[in-house]
């Protein structure tokens, strides 16, 4: 079959462009759609009251789920596997294809919501020939990042082969010994790629990133500096950190003792799985920590990004059951702070040296390399990959900017790179790529973590109104006649705000229909409350109308 006879493929963002996480890349050929990713992201604004975790919309893949083959995942961090399991409750994906080390990640995720068997299993191995999903031709390569078994790949369709890289480092020297296959790219390269997506996260960091390995030192001599405690916090999927780690607390004879679900699960994986070589190091459980003497003891917890339910946060309140900091302990943290969640990180690091601790972090110590190539990095990409068009993905709008112009410096026309948006639709036709004017509805979920439903936009504006101007309960007994109006978070001139408020409610009442219906009666109680309560103060304050019948 020609490729003139077959439909355009058309390459969709569902997330992860403008922003950092909720990565999620649709590419469609016809009659059938291959999905790459499926993350989440974290509130960085303050005032989302009670959203834990954003998905991508599904909207798209919901109108069009007949058309769906598969889900190829990258690599197993959250921002590219964790909004899977709400993907797989939502809908039939047919299959799920990713390594060893991610699809164990995933399931573990995927099975605490009963979804195992809602789709097949697939394991890639990027030594292995290419493997074919409907349409496409799907072809892995090994890649270097911050967590075990990544890989990038290349769809081969009828109009050309695109190219995607997943979060990427040319690591010369990663802690498990396996960089990324630059050989292997550079003979997709050879063939032909048609279209680049690549992770731009540093594309605006001039120079190469630094090995992971070249951590082990700095990170040693602080740890062996330490006169107590120390506390490491570190996102619950960096394996290779956690195995840094690991590998100095059995050189100091410290036992390591883990905190948090998520980091106690990936870790234990990891283990089973032979990605994390823990042998000759003594793992306590929480309530031994104690017993300990403090020199001996290395403790591993979540809550890097300040996250409010994370360990490290309620070490850092003195809420914690067993661990309370003091003057001898050394507090690591041993990550990137995720843009937006500053406030929070501060805030807990201040609470820390407030109870004494030692707080160690990138602003004032080598314990943190990223896991995403630099601009000197990228741009060897660029040269190896060659493709006639290109597509910078993964990033904020300023690293996109300059990952876009990294590839006109390698020669690519600037007509041919396309910097989109969400939601909008690249075609490629006969080996060349254009960014259309379609676009397809895109936005996010807001999720409360503790019932894993959806926040919907009127619940978080109540939410911000309660918080920011009060709430005020109207309570009107139809029987009785009574009314009775309930303040909280009210300041000023309270009392005589809410008498006009209850005499301007009694005046619309005896004006009002006799006829009148609960649910009228509500939107009168609300809308002339309101009206008092902003004319007298300039408040917008939650107003709940409550009708009884007595």
């Amino acid at each position: 079959m020609s490729k003139n006879s077959t439909p355009p493929v058309r390459v969709i963002p569902l997330g992860g462009i403008g922003e950092i996480g909720k990565n999620i890349t649709a590419i469609e050929c016809g009659d059938d759609i291959i999905v790459i990713d499926c993350g989440l992201t974290f509130p960085r604004e303050e005032g989302q009251f009670g959203v834990d975790i954003i998905l991508p919309d599904f909207t798209y893949l919901a109108q069009n789920i007949k058309k769906i083959r598969a889900l190829v995942l990258t690599h197993a961090h959250e921002d590219h596997i964790g909004a899977v399991p709400f993907l797989l409750r939502e809908m039939k994906i047919p299959q799920v294809i990713g390594t060893k080390f991610t699809l164990a990640l995933v399931k573990s995720k995927v099975d605490e919501y009963g979804l195992l068997n809602a789709t097949d299993w697939v394991e890639a191995v990027p030594e292995d020939d290419p493997i074919t999903v409907a349409g496409f031709e799907l072809e892995f390569v090994r890649v270097a990042h911050s967590v075990p078994d990544c890989m990038a790949v290349a769809v081969h369709t009828p109009h050309g082969t695109i190219f995607h890289t997943g979060d990427i480092k040319l690591d010369s020297s990663p802690v498990d010994g396996v960089p990324t296959d630059l050989g292997h790219i550079a003979e997709i390269g050879s063939d032909g790629v048609a279209l680049y997506l690549a992770d731009s996260t540093q594309a605006d960091v001039p120079g190469h990133t630094r090995s992971e390995t070249t951590l082990a030192g700095p990170l040693r001599d602080l740890v062996g500096r330490a006169p107590g405690r120390v506390l490491v916090s570190c996102f619950s999927s960096h394996i290779h950190r956690v195995q840094q780690f690991v590998d100095i607390a059995r050189e100091q004879g410290r036992s390591i003792c883990l905190l948090g679900r998520s980091l106690t699960r990936n870790a234990n994986i990891a283990k089973s799985l032979g990605y994390l070589k823990a042998d000759g190091v003594q793992f306590l459980k929480p309530h031994q920590v104690d017993g300990m003497k403090p020199s001996q003891v290395l403790i591993i917890c979540t809550g890097s990004q300040g996250e409010p339910l994370a360990a490290l946060s309620r070490i850092a309140a003195g809420v914690h059951p067993v661990i309370r900091p003091d003057s001898e302990d050394f507090v690591i943290f041993s990550s990137r702070t995720i843009p937006g969640n500053d406030v929070r990180v501060h805030r807990i690091q201040n609470q820390l040296a407030h109870l004494g601790a030692h707080v160690f972090s990138s602003e004032n110590a080598m314990v943190h390399v990223s896991g995403h190539g630099s601009s000197a990095e990228l741009l060897t990409l660029l040269q190896l990959v060659r493709p006639t068009s290109f597509m910078p993905v993964h990033g904020e709008w300023r690293h996109l900017r300059a990952h876009a112009e990294l590839g006109m410096s390698v020669g690519i026309a600037p007509e041919s790179i396309m910097i989109g948006a969400n939601g909008a639709v690249v075609e490629l036709r006969d080996g060349v790529a254009k960014l259309t004017d379609e676009t397809v509805h895109v936005g996010e979920q807001r999720v409360d973590r503790g019932s894993n439903d959806e926040i919907l936009d009127d619940v978080l504006e109540e939410r911000q109104l309660a918080s920011g101007d009060g709430v005020l309960v109207v309570v009107a007994h139809e029987q009785s006649g009574t009314l009775e109006l309930i303040a909280r978070g009210f300041v000023e001139d309270e009392e005589g705000m809410l008498d006009d408020a209850r005499q301007a409610v009694e005046d619309s009442l005896d004006s009002a229909d006799t006829n009148i219906t609960d649910q009228q009666l509500a939107q009168l109680l609300q809308s002339t409350v309101e009206g008092v309560i902003k004319d007298r103060s300039r408040r917008t304050p939650l107003v709940v109308p409550v009708v009884l019948g007595d």
